[in-house]
């Protein structure tokens, strides 16, 4: 049962995706570490990507606004992708 209580807390970790951070007045970011990869070799998009991108998105959903990008960082070398993502927003209402 030890064995239990040390696994939990790292499988939880693991498991946990992107999760915004308030960083000012409607000034957000949310981050992830990419992993390296075969697909990373393949030129595949990283699912870090996908992910920072759909926490923005539902943060903003939830007040049914947009995401407007302030900025984005990579990797320099996605081959390597040992490094984070990072994508600062705002949620703006949207001009339908």
């Amino acid at each position: 049962m030890t064995k239990l209580s040390y696994l939990l807390p790292l499988f939880l970790v693991a498991c946990s995706g992107a999760s915004v951070v308030k960083e000012g007045d409607n000034l957000y970011s949310v981050s992830e570490k990419s992993q390296p990869t075969q697909a990373a070799a393949e030129h595949i998009p990283d699912p870090a990507i996908d992910d920072i991108r759909n926490a923005a998105k539902d943060y903003c959903n939830q007040d049914n606004k947009k995401v407007k990008v302030v900025s984005y960082d990579q990797p320099q070398d996605p081959t390597i992708r040992q490094d984070m993502f990072r994508l600062k927003f705002s949620c703006v209402a949207d001009q339908n």
